[in-house]
């Protein structure tokens, strides 16, 4: 009898640890849980070096297409004077471009979208606009693209049905 006593009191030991491992385990998964949405509704996801949070994410897809939405990316593409913060690119320029109507306007309607060209030239007949495009951070920005917008000699932004000019810098 003796010899069975022991083994039953270690069925019941690794009975009672494997409820305890299975408790333990599920409390784990419940904590992380809790913890993992609420960091979810208000913690910070970082990527490209940006944080935004989710929640403003899901906002920012709710609102793309509106007013707010494209006054934002004006606001943001104006601020990255030269593209080292990758707010600008040739199809924001293009959204922005088309969302505003701006083919056929003229310069100060142009500058209170995209703001001040990085470089500007005028000859008899055209005025163009140059605009850095998505730079890298060193000691300074260094622009790695340039869109240039060709306006007329009265400064109204030409129409071009294949885009505009984009030119890669080394």
């Amino acid at each position: 009898m003796q010899v069975c006593f022991p083994i039953a009191r270690l069925k019941r030991f690794l009975l009672f640890m494997n409820k305890l491992l299975v408790q333990t385990s599920l409390l784990i998964v419940v904590v992380c849980s809790i913890i993992s949405c609420s960091q979810s509704k208000h913690g910070a996801v970082e990527g490209n070096g940006i944080k935004q949070s989710i929640a403003q994410e899901k906002e920012t897809l709710h609102k793309f297409g509106t007013k707010e939405f494209f006054d934002s990316l004006s606001l943001r593409w104006r601020e990255d004077t030269c593209g080292c913060k990758w707010d600008r690119s040739y199809d924001v320029a293009m959204e922005l471009i088309k969302h505003y109507k701006l083919q056929g306007k003229d310069t100060i309607q142009v500058y209170e979208v995209l703001g001040p060209p990085n470089n500007a030239s005028r000859d008899d007949e055209d005025i163009i606009w140059t605009y850095y495009l998505q730079g890298i951070q060193l000691e300074k920005c260094y622009p790695r693209e340039s869109l240039s917008l060709d306006f007329d000699s009265l400064g109204i932004l030409r129409y071009h049905p294949d885009g505009y000019l984009v030119a890669l810098h080394d």
